[in-house]
C-alpha cells in the first residue's frame, strides 16, 4: 500500500510538471500533434512511450551516481566547464516556460473575472512566491489536488461532446507521417527538459525503485490520456478553436458553463504546479552558482518572468515553444549520454 501511494504521489507530481497552460489550454497538443492530421496519434503514442521510458533511465541514472542536482549528474561526465554551461541551457529553457505560465495563468484570470492582464500575472508570480515556501513537500501536495481534479475534467469534457470519437477519421497526407515524428521529438525533448530538475530530485529522494516505475508509469499513461482526449476535442471542434488563445477552454464553455470554470479552475492549478517545479528547479541549480539566498534568488526570477509574460501566452507560444523544444531535446541527449 505504501508503495502504491509513492507511486501516485510521484505520478501526480511527473503529469503536474509537464501539464502547464501551454498543454492543458490545448495550444500545445495543437501545435506539435493536432496538425499533423491522421497521422496525429502517431506523435501522440511516441510521446507517451518516451516519457516513461525515457524518465525511468533518467531517474535510475540520478539514483546510481547520487546526483542531488542535474549539475552533479552532468558534471560526472562532462566536467566542471560544460555542465555548467548545460546547467545554464536547463535555466534557460525552465525560465522561458514559467514565461509562459505566468502570461498562460494572467489570460485565463483575465478571461474569466476580466482582470486586466499586468495585474493578473502579478497574482499568478505572488502565488507561486507564497507556495515555493513549503518547498517540494508542497509541490508534492498541489500536484496531488489539481492533477485528478484537470484529469476528471478533460475525460469529462470528451463524453459530454456530441459523439465522442478518439478516433475521427481524417484525410491521408504521406508527408504528415514524418512531421509527426519531427514535431513529437522536439515536444518530447522540450517537456522532459522541463522535468529533468524534478526527475533528478524525485530520484535522490524516493528509495523505491518499485513505486518510481509504477510511479512514472502511470504518470505517462495519464500523459497518453490528456493528450489523446485534447486532441480528440480539438479535432471535433474546429470551428471557432482556430486563433483562440484557451481553445479547450473555449469548447468547454459551449458544453456547460460550470464546467468551463472548473477547467478553468484546475488550469490556473496546473499553471501553478508547473510554474513551482520549474523556478524550484531554476533555484536548485543556482544554489551552485550564485552566494544569493533561496527566496532572494525566487524573487528575482519571478519579477524578470513577470516583465517577460507582458509579450502574451499565444505569442510566446507560438514564436518561443519550437526553439525551447531544440534546446529541451538538445540538454536530454546530453543528459541521457552522461
Amino acid at each position: 500500500m505504501k508503495t502504491l501511494v509513492r507511486a501516485w504521489q510521484i505520478a501526480t507530481l511527473y503529469i503536474g510538471t509537464i501539464v502547464g497552460a501551454g498543454f492543458a489550454s490545448g495550444q500545445e497538443i495543437d501545435l506539435f500533434f493536432s496538425r499533423r492530421g491522421a497521422f496525429a496519434w502517431v506523435g501522440i503514442l511516441f510521446t507517451a512511450i518516451g516519457f516513461y521510458g525515457l524518465a525511468t533511465w533518467i531517474v535510475q541514472k540520478s539514483q546510481r551516481t547520487q546526483a542531488q542536482s542535474l549539475q552533479q549528474l552532468l558534471t560526472r561526465r562532462f566536467g566542471e566547464k560544460s555542465s555548467r554551461m548545460l546547467s545554464l541551457l536547463l535555466i534557460m529553457l525552465l525560465f522561458g516556460v514559467s514565461s509562459a505560465m505566468i502570461a498562460g495563468g494572467a489570460q485565463l484570470l483575465h478571461d474569466l473575472f476580466q482582470v486586466p492582464l499586468p495585474i493578473a500575472s502579478g497574482l499568478i508570480a505572488l502565488w507561486t512566491f507564497l507556495f515555493l515556501y513549503r518547498g517540494l513537500s508542497g509541490l508534492y501536495l498541489i500536484n496531488q489536488l489539481v492533477v485528478p481534479l484537470m484529469l476528471t475534467i478533460i475525460v469529462g469534457l470528451f463524453l459530454l461532446q456530441k459523439n465522442p470519437s478518439l478516433f475521427t477519421i481524417l484525410p491521408v497526407n504521406p508527408h504528415q507521417m514524418f512531421q509527426s515524428f519531427g514535431y513529437a521529438l522536439p515536444y518530447l525533448g522540450f517537456n522532459l527538459g522541463l522535468s529533468l530538475g524534478i526527475l533528478v530530485a524525485i530520484g535522490a529522494t524516493q528509495p523505491s525503485r518499485r513505486a518510481l516505475h509504477l510511479g512514472l508509469l502511470f504518470g505517462a499513461a495519464g500523459l497518453l490520456v490528456a493528450m489523446g482526449m485534447i486532441h480528440s476535442l480539438l479535432i471535433a471542434n474546429p470551428i471557432g478553436v482556430n486563433h483562440q488563445a484557451l481553445p479547450i477552454y473555449h469548447i468547454a464553455t459551449t458544453i456547460s458553463q460550470p464546467i468551463a470554470i472548473l477547467f478553468a479552475i484546475s488550469m490556473i492549478g496546473e499553471i501553478l504546479t508547473t510554474l513551482i517545479a520549474n523556478i524550484y528547479s531554476i533555484a536548485i541549480e543556482l544554489q551552485h552558482r550564485l552566494t544569493s539566498s533561496y527566496l532572494k534568488n525566487i524573487g528575482f526570477l519571478l519579477i524578470l518572468a513577470y516583465l517577460c509574460s507582458q509579450l502574451g501566452f499565444e505569442q510566446i507560444v507560438t514564436q518561443g515553444y519550437p526553439l525551447l523544444g531544440l534546446m529541451g531535446l538538445f540538454l536530454l541527449v546530453m543528459t541521457l549520454i552522461s
